[in-house]
C-alpha cells in the first residue's frame, strides 16, 4: 500500500517545488520516514504521504477512498483544508490567510477529530517548521499555535484514558 501511496503522490506532486526549490514530495516522504522510525503503522505512513495530495494538487477526496480505502480517504480527508488558493487580505501570524471555506484554526480542530490525522499533522508542522527548511515568510507563530493546541489535546486524553482505568480498578475492588 505505501509503495502506490508513494508512486500516486509522486505524480500528483511531480511539478511542483518547495519555498526553498526542492521537489515537494521530499516533504511527504520525511513526513512518512519519520512516522516509520517512530514505529506508526503503515496507514500513518499512507496518509502521511497522501496529506498534500487533495490540498495541492488536482487530486479529488473520491479518488483517494477509490485507491486506499475509507480508512485512509477519511483520514486525508480530516486533513486536507477547504478552499481556494487566492488571498483574503486577513493574516494570521503575518501571513496571509487563503481563501479557505475555515479558518486555521477551524482547520487544526477538525482535523484533530480524526486520530490518524491527528499524528500526522503534528509530523507535517515538525517537518514545516525544521530550520534547515526555513525560508521568507516561514508561520513560525501558526506552527507554534498548532503544536500547543496537539498537546492540550493529548494531555485531555491522558487525562481520560487515566479517568477510565481510575473506574475500571475501582470496579474491580483494587
Amino acid at each position: 500500500m505505501l509503495g502506490h501511496a508513494l508512486a500516486f503522490a509522486a505524480e500528483a506532486h511531480k511539478d511542483q517545488k518547495d519555498k526553498g526549490g526542492v521537489a515537494y514530495i521530499l516533504h511527504p516522504v520525511r513526513i512518512a520516514e519519520a512516522l516509520r522510525r517512530d514505529n506508526w503503522s503503515e496507514t500513518h505512513q499512507v496518509v502521511a504521504v497522501l496529506h498534500d495530495t487533495v490540498e495541492d494538487t488536482n487530486v479529488t477526496l473520491k479518488e483517494v477512498h477509490e485507491k486506499f480505502g475509507s480508512t485512509i480517504g477519511e483520514a486525508v480527508d480530516a486533513i486536507s483544508r477547504r478552499g481556494s488558493w487566492e488571498p483574503t487580505g486577513v493574516q494570521f501570524d503575518g501571513e496571509p490567510e487563503w481563501r479557505w471555506e475555515e479558518t486555521y484554526k477551524e482547520y487544526i480542530k477538525r482535523c484533530c477529530v480524526n486520530r490518524i490525522a491527528r499524528v500526522v499533522k503534528r509530523y507535517d508542522v515538525y517537518d514545516n517548521a525544521d530550520p534547515r527548511r526555513y525560508c521568507d515568510g516561514v508561520p513560525v507563530g501558526r506552527w507554534i499555535w498548532t503544536l500547543d493546541y496537539l498537546r492540550e489535546l493529548a494531555i485531555k486524553e491522558a487525562e481520560e484514558i487515566n479517568a477510565g482505568q481510575e473506574e475500571l480498578d475501582r470496579q474491580r475492588g483494587r
